[in-house]
C-alpha cells in the first residue's frame, strides 16, 4: 500500500507532467503585482498606472527594456507608459537606442512637414523604423510639439543607426564649422574625415590597413582639437558639445567595425560588443548631465543595454556568458545611480518576430517556449493576470525574490538571478504578439474609445 500511495504521488513527474507553481506564491503576486488594465497606447486613461508615479519616484531616467527587438506587444506597453510619464510625470525626453548623430536629424525631420515615415526612418535603427506597432508613438510625439510640453528624441548609441544620415553627416559637420571658426578644422582633414564616414557607410568592405586607419583616426582627433582649441569656443556652446561627442562616437564605431569582420565574416565578440556599450554608457550620462541636464529622460533599449551587475547573472547556458560583459547600464549606474529606474519586460506566450526590412535583411518570427513552472512567467500565468507591474525597489530585504529565481527577461532565455539586483521593475505580458510592418494586433488589444 505504501508503495503504491508513493507511486501516485510521484506519477506526474514520472510522465512528464509539469507540477503546479507555488500556491503561495502566486497568491503574493496577485495581492502585490500593480494590475495592469491594458497597453493600448490610444488607452488615456491611466488610472491603472498611477501606483507607477510613487514606485519610480524621484528618478529622473526611466529605462524601458524589451526581450528582442520584435515583441510587438512590449512596444504597445512601452508607448502606453512613455505617454503615462510624459502627461502625468513630467518625462519630455526620449533617448533611442539608435544613433546619437541621427536621432537629432530625426527631431528636426519630426518638427518640419516631412511624411512621418520618413522622419521616423531618418533616425531609428530599422528593427524601430520598419515596425507598425512603433509608429503611434511617432503620432503621439509630433502632436505634443503644438503644446507648451513637447516631447522630444534624442539618441546614446554611438553607431550610424540610418543609412539615410551617412551622407548628411559631414555636411551638416562642415556647415556648423564653417559657422563656428572655419580655421579649426583644415580643408585637408574634412576631406579625411569625408572618407572616414563614407568608408565605414559601407561596413562589410571596412578594411583599411593601418596607416590609413591612422590618417582617418588623427583628422577626426584633430577636428575634436579644434573644436576644444578655437578661440570661437563657447560661441556655439551646446552645438560644439554635440560635434565633438558626435566624432568621438565616430571614432568609437571606428574602432569597433574593423574588429567586426575578419575576411569578410561578420564576427562580433564580446570585446566589440563592450565597445559600444561603453560608449552608449558615456552618451547617456553626457546626454544626462550636459546636454539635457534639467529634463527627465525615458530611454527605449533593449533590457540587455539595461541591465546592471549583469555578471552575477546565471544565464545557465555556456553560449551566453555575462561574465566579461560591459552594459551601458551598468556604467551608466555607476554614475547617475538611484536617477535611474530601469523596468524590463517580460511574457509567458505568444511570438516574437520582426518584419522583413531591406534585402538582405530578413525578417523573423520565434515561438516562445513554455516557461518552467518555478518560473516568474509560470507564476504570474497562473495569477490569471494578463498585464501586470512588480516594483522591486521596496520588496523586504527577506523577500523570495531577494535570492535567485527563474525568469527570461533577456531573450527570452531562462536564466536564474535575484532580480532585483539588475531591475527595478518588471512588467508582465501574459501573451505577446510580433512586430509587423503594418502594426497589426490581436483582437482584444485595442480598448473600445470611450
Amino acid at each position: 500500500l505504501l508503495r503504491t500511495c508513493v507511486a501516485v504521488l510521484l506519477l506526474p513527474e514520472l510522465l512528464g507532467a509539469p507540477a503546479q507553481p507555488d500556491a503561495a506564491r502566486v497568491e503574493w503576486l496577485k495581492k502585490n503585482a500593480v494590475a495592469v488594465r491594458s497597453i493600448d497606447p490610444e488607452d488615456d486613461d491611466y488610472s491603472d498606472l498611477m501606483p507607477l508615479k510613487n514606485l519610480i519616484g524621484r528618478a529622473r531616467i526611466v529605462g524601458l527594456g524589451e526581450q528582442s527587438h520584435g515583441d510587438g506587444a512590449t512596444f504597445y506597453a512601452k508607448i502606453r507608459l512613455i505617454r503615462f510619464l510624459h502627461e502625468k510625470m513630467g518625462f519630455n525626453v526620449i533617448g533611442w537606442e539608435s544613433g546619437f548623430y541621427d536621432c537629432e536629424q530625426m527631431e528636426r525631420a519630426l518638427r518640419t512637414n516631412v511624411p512621418l515615415q520618413e522622419a521616423i526612418e531618418t533616425g531609428l535603427f530599422r528593427a524601430f523604423a520598419g515596425s507598425g506597432h512603433v509608429r503611434p508613438l511617432f503620432e503621439y510625439v509630433r502632436s505634443t510639439y503644438r503644446t507648451r510640453r513637447p516631447l522630444r528624441n534624442t539618441g546614446f548609441d554611438m553607431q550610424i543607426s540610418s543609412r539615410k544620415t551617412y551622407g548628411t553627416f559631414t555636411r551638416r559637420l562642415f556647415e556648423f564649422l564653417d559657422r563656428f571658426d572655419p580655421g579649426s578644422v583644415s580643408a585637408e582633414d574634412r576631406k579625411t574625415i569625408a572618407e572616414l564616414v563614407l568608408a565605414l557607410s559601407l561596413v562589410e568592405k571596412y578594411q583599411p590597413g593601418p596607416e590609413q586607419r591612422e590618417r582617418f583616426r588623427a583628422a577626426a582627433g584633430r577636428a575634436i582639437d579644434g573644436l576644444a582649441h578655437s578661440p570661437r569656443r563657447g560661441a556655439f556652446a551646446r552645438e560644439e558639445a554635440f560635434w565633438d561627442r558626435a566624432l568621438r562616437n565616430l571614432l568609437v564605431r571606428e574602432e569597433q567595425i574593423k574588429g567586426l569582420f575578419e575576411e569578410g565574416k561578420f564576427k562580433l565578440t564580446v570585446a566589440e560588443g563592450n565597445l559600444r556599450d561603453r560608449a552608449m554608457a558615456e552618451n547617456l550620462v553626457w546626454l544626462a548631465r550636459k546636454y539635457y541636464p534639467k529634463e527627465k529622460i525615458i530611454l527605449w533599449a533593449a533590457s540587455y543595454h539595461l541591465v546592471r551587475n549583469q555578471g552575477a547573472i546565471d544565464t545557465r547556458s555556456p553560449a551566453f556568458d555575462y561574465t566579461k560583459a560591459e552594459t551601458m547600464g551598468d556604467r551608466a549606474w555607476q554614475d547617475l545611480r538611484d536617477e535611474m529606474y530601469v523596468i524590463a519586460f517580460t511574457a509567458y506566450q505568444g511570438t516574437a518576430g520582426t518584419p522583413a526590412t531591406q534585402p538582405p535583411r530578413q525578417g523573423w518570427t520565434r515561438e516562445l517556449e513554455t516557461p518552467l513552472d518555478d518560473s516568474l512567467e509560470a507564476l504570474w500565468h497562473a495569477s490569471g493576470a494578463n498585464y501586470a507591474y512588480l516594483d522591486f525597489r521596496k520588496l523586504p530585504k527577506d523577500h523570495w525574490m531577494r535570492k535567485p529565481f527563474l525568469s527570461r527577461p533577456l531573450g527570452y532565455i531562462a536564466m536564474l538571478a535575484a532580480w532585483p539586483n539588475h531591475f527595478d521593475g518588471m512588467f508582465y505580458i501574459d501573451t505577446i504578439f510580433p512586430s509587423t510592418s503594418d502594426g497589426a494586433v490581436p483582437e482584444g488589444v485595442k480598448r473600445p474609445k470611450r
